[in-house]
């Protein structure tokens, strides 16, 4: 993280990822390129918690949807995690790799490697 106006870097981690981070609140979230997923605290770069549950599942990009923070993984699977404490706490499938997740107005936008598109609601 890093202050735009004084160009200095406020912390950083050494964590693997070719993914977005989601930002919301106090949390910044990471999938890491080996399937771990992690939360860390954006203004002292502190690590909230660490899920390993899905190693080498070749996971999306996080994204913050209502009280759920969901990674898609190989599989079209979407994995559901509390983010205040990263425990899964659902699951749900979906056609598919996933490759990208977007949430726009509370529905959750999935992008498929084969290129199937689909739209979730949040209820």
């Amino acid at each position: 993280v890093s202050d735009l106006a004084s160009q200095q870097v406020i912390w950083s981690e050494d964590m693997s990822s070719t993914k977005r981070p989601e930002v919301a609140g106090n949390g910044v979230f990471v999938s890491s390129d080996d399937g771990k997923i992690a939360a860390y605290e954006i203004t002292s770069g502190q690590q909230l918690w660490e899920n390993d549950s899905l190693l080498n599942r070749r996971l999306s990009n996080p994204v913050l949807l209502g009280q759920y923070l969901v990674v898609g993984d190989l599989d079209g699977v979407l994995h559901l995690l509390d983010p205040s404490s990263g425990q899964l706490v659902g699951r749900s499938k979906t056609s598919g790799e996933v490759r990208t997740l977007r949430v726009i107005d509370n529905q959750l936008y999935v992008a498929t490697q084969k290129g199937a598109f689909s739209v979730w609601q949040n209820r």
